[in-house]
C-alpha cells in the first residue's frame, strides 16, 4: 500500500474521528513510507491534528465567498449576469473535489462510520474502481436508520467492512444483510494513560465521584445519568457523591438539563463540564464511570477510564463495551434499569475492595485497546484486502 486515503465524517472531537485521528498519527510514526491523506465531510475542533498528521487534510465543505466591498459586489453580479463569471454551487465544487480525489492514485480509501460510505463510493466510482473501499462502520442499527437507512443499496460497492465490536458485526450480518465473510471486528482504539491514581484506588477526595462522558445527546443516556444520581441520592443518603459527566452540550439544550437537576434537587451533586479538549484529567477524578448509554457501539471513553483502572457500570444489550466486562471489572444490569445500575453504584461505593478488584481487572484489559495494539491489526486486515482485491482482478 503507497497512499490511503481516510474519510471521516467530520473533525470533532468524538469517538470515531478519533479513530482516524489516532490511525493517521500512527501510519505516520510507523509507516511513514505510505502517503496519508485525510478528507473530513465537516470540520471540527481536530482539524488542525488531522493537518498534523497527514499529508493533505482536506473538508468537503464549499469555503465561503470573498466579501467585498458594494463597488466590487455590482460589478461581479453584473460580469455572472454576462455570463463572464460563474460560481459553482456547494453540490458542483463538492463533486469537482473528489473528482480532484479520484485523480490522486489511493490504492485504499477508507470510509469511517457510516456518513463517510458514500463519499467514498463516489471517490472509487470516479476512479473506474480501481481503489479498495473499506467501511469501518461505529454505528449500530437505530444509528443507521437515522444516519444512513439505505445501506443495503451500498454494500455491493464496499469491498470490505470493519466492524467496531463484535456487537456491531453481529447486526450489520443479520439486519443488514452484509455478508459475513466479508466482515470482521476491528475494535475502537484510544490512548490509554495512567491514571492520578492507582487502579481501583479512591481518587483521594471524601466524596464518591461517579463519572459520565459523551456528547449530550438522547443516545448517550444524559437523562439516565441524572436519573441514576436522583435514586442514589433518594437511597442511600449517607453516601456523600456527586456524578460529573464530561462532555460537548449544545447550548439549545443546556437550560433543559439545568432545569432537570434543579428539579431533581441535584443541584450541588450533578454536574455537566461540557467539551474538555483533554479529559483525561477529570476522569482520573472518577471513583466508577457509569455508561447509561442505550446504544454504543464501543465508545473510547470506557477504554480510556477502564484503562485507569475504573470500574463500568452499563446496560445489557446497549454496548460493545459489554463484551470486555463479561470477564469482569464492571456491572452490566438490565437494559434501562435506573434501580439496578443505581444499586451497582451505591455496591460500589460501599465495597472498596471490589472496586480495586474490578478497576484492577479493567486496567489489565482494555490496555489491549490503545492505538499501538490495535493499529498493526487494523493495517493488516487492509493489506490482507488489498491482496485479495488484486488477486481477483
Amino acid at each position: 500500500m503507497k497512499r490511503i486515503l481516510l474519510i471521516t465524517h467530520d473533525a470533532s472531537r468524538t469517538g470515531a474521528p478519533m479513530v482516524v485521528l489516532h490511525f493517521a498519527r500512527w501510519l505516520r510514526a510507523h509507516r511513514p513510507e505510505v502517503g496519508v491523506d485525510v478528507l473530513a465531510v465537516k470540520g471540527g475542533a481536530l482539524a488542525a491534528e488531522f493537518r498534523e498528521v497527514s499529508d493533505t487534510y482536506r473538508e468537503l465543505v464549499m469555503p465561503p465567498l470573498p466579501q467585498f466591498g458594494l463597488v466590487r459586489r455590482a460589478v461581479n453580479k453584473a460580469m455572472r449576469m454576462a455570463g463572464l463569471v460563474r460560481i459553482p454551487s456547494a453540490s458542483e465544487w463538492k463533486e469537482e473535489l473528489l473528482r480532484i480525489l479520484s485523480t490522486q492514485g489511493y490504492d485504499v480509501i477508507h470510509a469511517n462510520s457510516l456518513a463517510s460510505i458514500p463519499v467514498g463510493i463516489r471517490i472509487k466510482e470516479l476512479a473506474g474502481g480501481k481503489p479498495l473501499l473499506v467501511a469501518h462502520i461505529h454505528e449500530l442499527s437505530t444509528v443507521i436508520n437515522q444516519v444512513l437507512p439505505g445501506l443495503r443499496d451500498h454494500i455491493p460497492n464496499v469491498d470490505r467492512f470493519l466492524a467496531a465490536s463484535e456487537m456491531v458485526r453481529d447486526e450489520l450480518v443479520r439486519y443488514w444483510g452484509i455478508p459475513a465473510d466479508r466482515t470482521e471486528v476491528q475494535y475502537e482504539f484510544a490512548e490509554v494513560t495512567r491514571g492520578a491514581t492507582e487502579p481501583g484506588e479512591s481518587n483521594g477526595s471524601p466524596v464518591f465521584t461517579v463519572g459520565g462522558s459523551g456528547t449530550v445527546v438522547m443516545r448517550k443516556g444524559w437523562d439516565l445519568f441524572i436519573q441514576v444520581a436522583q435514586w442514589v441520592h433518594a437511597h442511600d443518603p449517607q453516601i456523600p457523591v456527586r456524578f460529573v459527566w464530561a462532555g460537548r452540550m449544545v447550548e439549545h439544550d443546556r437550560p433543559m438539563v439545568e432545569r432537570d437537576i434543579e428539579r431533581a434537587g441535584l443541584k450541588d451533586i450533578v454536574y455537566f463540564t461540557g467539551e474538555l479538549s483533554d479529559p483525561s484529567a477529570q476522569y482520573s477524578t472518577f471513583d466508577v464511570f457509569l455508561l447509561p448509554s442505550r446504544e454504543d457501539p464501543f465508545p473510547l471513553v470506557c477504554i480510556e477510564v477502564g484503562a485507569m483502572g475504573k470500574p463500568i457500570i452499563c446496560f445489557e444489550g446497549a454496548t460493545g463495551t459489554a463484551e470486555v466486562l463479561r470477564s469482569g471489572g464492571g456491572r452490566i444490569v438490565p437494559y434501562l434499569n435506573v434501580e439496578a445500575m443505581g444499586q451497582a453504584v451505591v455496591d460500589y461505593a460501599r465495597d472498596a475492595a471490589r472496586r480495586k478488584a474490578d478497576g484492577d481487572l479493567n486496567r489489565t484489559q482494555f490496555a489491549k485497546f490503545g492505538p499501538d495494539q490495535q493499529c498493526p491489526l487494523m493495517l493488516q486486515r487492509i493489506e490482507e484486502a488489498l491482496k485479495r482485491k488484486a488477486s481477483h482482478a
